[in-house]
């Protein structure tokens, strides 16, 4: 409610509140229109009839549908500075309340900024937005603007980070891809996505090897560079992996978190985006599975290590401001993706006629994500720049193992020689995202089936780009540790 005081009854404020119309001026007097709204304002004749103000209306003015005011005490009053004040201070809430002036192209952009960027609090039922204001979603994907800023991607050249630094540099973005090769994967393909980067996007792409823990290393990246968005992908993924590596797990995925927090604390106006994962949400029953639902029950301790990601930027986020994003992705996939994905590790052996082993005797169910709705995800979540966030990023349609095979067997031309077994340890029956709380922050609205991805991920798979040792290299495959990831 907004108190209106000391307003005069000739103002257009006034007038407006009291009877709803207003007339432009035709002199230096303020006109109305009809007469009924003069005699409610007109306290010296307070006691004359309507018959009365009728007709010394009319002897001093003349007839006429629009009247100039006769009392001269009114007459002389004016729009105060104060009044024009509060004029103003109206339209600009008028404005914010609205934010469909689609006229201010300019601050269009911002008007969504602040109608989509709620504040949060962590409550015994897990996140829970004080969002009210963000009742429509915008009617397209969130963007970065074309300012060409930089952005820092860690885990540049690994999957999600190799597309997004595509995306980036395209736009004109420059992308300092921070990376250490490791070789829990194929280290081959991780060096070829790297040369396809500087390849296509000369002069917008720096890859930089180097490691995430390295404190001195990321202050010198943020200080040279002083970039608008960091995002962390770099972490030791994999579910299974983390039951024969743990501290892999404790070392890239706390360790090194925090050495990023840290390094932030001295740039706070940079922005952070991080890859949390669906993976948090457990041994959850309910499906789909939402942002406010709680997520303290992991399965995994690579699920453990996220879920700590999230609470660490949190505290980080109170202590110091830091603005910070969390995004839980659901089981992406596509062309440059992972060897130790089933999509990946399964063309392979379908490929070379091995047996390819069914985990739940076909019976878990994922919602697989195509990596460009990913990529589209994450550029909306740099786009709206929340102070603190979480978002799921899905394809919110679970796919069941035995069709997604099926699809992939299509696809290939071939068909799979298939081994079922019990699930493995760790593993989930199934995972659903609710994407509505980033269908209405971000415009975020995935588009790719499961057959169009898998045709373009098989695409890439017959195409000259691929090699062999991709899907041959790696500790993924072995168990084995490496010295520095793991001390």
């Amino acid at each position: 409610v907004i108190d209106l005081p000391h307003l005069p009854p000739s103002c257009p404020v006034a007038r407006l509140l009291t009877t709803g119309k207003v007339r432009r001026r035709r002199s230096s007097r303020v006109t109305a229109i009809g007469t009924d709204s003069m005699h409610a304002m007109a306290p010296a004749h307070s006691n004359a009839t309507d018959e009365e103000k009728d007709t010394l209306l009319n002897s001093t003015h003349g007839t006429g549908s629009a009247q100039f005011f006769p009392w001269p005490a009114v007459r002389r009053q004016r729009c105060t500075p104060h009044s024009l004040v509060v004029l103003i201070l109206l339209i600009a809430a008028a404005v914010l309340v609205l934010g469909e002036f689609s006229c201010v192209k300019p601050f269009q952009e911002q008007l969504v900024r602040l109608r989509h960027c709620p504040q949060h609090v962590l409550g015994v039922n897990g996140l829970e937005p004080l969002d009210t204001l963000a009742t429509r979603a915008p009617a397209k994907p969130l963007r970065l603007p074309n300012d060409k800023s930089r952005v820092l991607v860690t885990g540049g050249c690994g999957f999600v980070g190799f597309h997004l630094a595509q995306r980036l540099a395209s736009k004109g973005h420059m992308v300092i891809a921070l990376d250490d090769f490791n070789p829990y994967y194929s280290p081959t393909l991780k060096r070829d996505r790297a040369l396809q980067l500087q390849s296509m996007y000369s002069g917008l792409v720096r890859v930089v090897e180097g490691d995430l823990c390295d404190g001195k290393l990321l202050r010198r990246i943020l200080s040279e560079y002083s970039p608008s968005h960091v995002v962390n992908l770099a972490a030791q993924a994999g579910v299974r992996y983390s039951l024969q590596q743990p501290q892999a797990y404790v070392r890239t995925n706390i360790r090194c978190f925090v050495e990023l927090l840290e390094a932030l604390r001295e740039a706070p106006s940079t922005k952070l985006v991080y890859a949390s994962s669906s993976s948090v949400y457990g041994s959850n029953k309910d499906s789909p599975f939402s942002e406010t639902q709680r997520a303290d029950n992991p399965n995994s301790l690579y699920a453990a290590s996220k879920k700590a990601n999230e609470a660490i930027a949190m505290v980080y986020h109170k202590l110091y401001n830091i603005s910070v994003t969390g995004l839980r992705f659901f089981t992406v996939y596509g062309p440059w993706g992972r060897p130790d994905m089933a999509y990946f590790s399964f063309a392979h052996k379908m490929m070379k006629g091995l047996p390819v082993t069914v985990y739940g005797y076909g019976k878990p169910q994922r919602d697989f994500t195509y990596i460009d709705d990913i990529i589209t995800g994450v550029e909306g979540a740099m786009a709206l720049g929340a102070p603190y966030e979480i978002f799921n990023l899905g394809n919110n349609e679970p796919v069941g193992l035995m069709h997604f095979i099926r699809v992939l067997e299509k696809e290939l031309g071939v068909t799979a020689v298939l081994n079922y077994t019990d699930m493995a340890p760790g593993d989930v029956l199934s995972t659903h995202a609710d994407v509505e709380r980033a269908h209405r922050l971000l415009g975020y609205k995935p588009t790719t089936t499961i057959e169009e991805g898998l045709r373009k991920y098989v695409a890439w798979f017959k195409s000259p780009l691929y090699k062999e040792e991709y899907s041959t290299e790696g500790l993924w495959r072995t168990g084995k540790g490496w010295d520095r990831y793991t001390g």
